[in-house]
C-alpha cells in the first residue's frame, strides 16, 4: 500500500533497465499509479509499456542511452500534452 501511494504521487517511473525483463510488474504497478515509464527497450518492456511511456535503445550508462534517456524524461516533465 506504501508502494502504490507513492507512485499515486509520481508522475514518472524512470527505470533504466540492464536485462531482458520477460513481464514487468514495476511497470504495471507505475501504470496503475497513474505515471509514464521512461525504460530500456528490452525483452517485453518494449511490449508491457506501448504508448504509455518512453523506450529507450542502447546500454544504460552509454553517452547515448543517458542523453535519450534524460531527453525523454525531460520531455515528459515539461510536456504536459506528452
Amino acid at each position: 500500500s506504501e508502494l502504490a501511494r507513492e507512485f499515486m504521487r509520481s508522475a514518472i517511473l524512470v527505470y533504466p533497465n540492464v536485462f531482458e525483463e520477460t513481464s514487468c510488474i514495476s511497470v504495471l504497478e507505475a501504470f496503475a499509479g497513474g505515471c509514464a515509464v521512461v525504460t530500456s527497450r528490452r525483452g517485453a518492456l518494449p511490449e508491457t509499456v506501448g504508448d504509455l511511456g518512453a523506450l529507450i535503445d542502447g546500454e544504460p550508462g552509454t553517452p547515448a542511452y543517458d542523453e535519450a534517456f534524460v531527453d525523454a524524461v525531460d520531455r515528459l516533465l515539461s510536456d504536459d500534452a506528452h
